[in-house]
């Protein structure tokens, strides 16, 4: 694949206390369709050095104080190239009772296909305290990303399973916070580092009314365990949930697992029809985002 890309930037310091940078670029990627190619993300950045003006220059304590903020565009490319346009793949099929070759469909062509763009705001702080023996950072966060680069079921029909579409937005906010501290300085030296972090993710839309659609992966399952569904995080677990164990003299006949016997898993039967089928009673029992992140070296 082919990116072409122009960067432009523009940086302006007043007195050591107010700091300015603004930045465009433009990117061009041959893995989107023929319309769509071309994406502008323009971000722009404020720095307030708080510890250099005179009503803290006096206070010891204080080492270095810094606001931030910033507001930006960025893009998003990673899918595999030629999404965007109709190919052919090989296939062996049987005629007349012999093993043949031929070609078929594999992809159609997408010519709106375009870039993941993700609009981000920013609120940051740098504290320094006695003499830089004390250090935080710590930031809030607003993502927004539409135009999500999914590959979504399309009608068996057509004689494929999925394609590539830009569809719908989701939402990430979080706070990341960071403190270092040397505990110990000259012969003997000891210094910690505590990084925390928490992200809640949500989608937003997926466009055209969809409620909800299931991620074909067919490698891995027939019957995939995960869903993309408005309100819920993405890499939400789309699966039945637990209800206990069966026991000896209950009725088997509705459980879908084969062969179910006394300490078989039970399942809920959440629209309650007296069935647990697929269709029915398969429902967002958790996700893979953690509450949070921590470590400390």
């Amino acid at each position: 694949s082919v990116l072409h890309s122009y960067l432009a930037r523009i940086n302006y310091g007043f007195d050591d206390r107010y700091l300015f940078t603004l930045t465009a670029r433009a990117d061009g990627s041959s893995r989107f369709g023929k319309n769509n190619k071309w994406g502008t993300f323009p971000s722009a950045a404020f720095a307030w050095n708080v510890s250099n003006e005179s009503f803290l220059k006096d206070i010891e304590q204080i080492s270095s104080l810094k606001l931030r903020l910033s507001a930006g565009l960025t893009g998003n490319q990673e899918i595999n190239p030629y999404q965007s346009v109709a190919r052919l793949s090989y296939y062996p099929y049987v005629f007349a009772n012999t093993l043949v070759t031929g070609f078929a469909p594999s992809s159609f062509e997408n010519s709106d296909l375009g870039w993941e763009t993700t609009t981000q705001y920013n609120l940051g702080l740098d504290l320094s305290l006695f003499n830089n023996r004390i250090n935080l950072t710590g930031d809030i966060y607003y993502k927004k990303t539409d135009d999500l680069l999914l590959e979504v079921p399309i009608p068996y029909t057509s004689g494929l399973e999925s394609a590539f579409q830009n569809l719908g937005s989701v939402e990430n906010k979080g706070i990341e916070l960071g403190l270092k501290t040397l505990n110990f300085v000259g012969d003997f030296e000891w210094s910690s580092n505590l990084i925390f972090s928490a992200n809640r993710n949500k989608v937003l839309s997926l466009g055209n009314g969809i409620d909800f659609f299931i991620p074909v992966n067919p490698a891995t399952s027939t019957t995939p365990s995960g869903i993309v569904k408005v309100g819920q995080p993405l890499g939400s677990f789309y699966m039945y949930k637990y209800d206990g164990l069966f026991q000896a003299g209950d009725d088997f006949t509705n459980s879908p697992i084969a062969n179910t016997k006394a300490g078989t898993q039970k399942f809920k039967d959440i629209n309650g029809d007296g069935k647990i089928t697929q269709d029915g009673d398969r429902t967002v029992v958790g996700n893979s985002e953690p509450l949070f992140l921590a470590s400390l070296t």
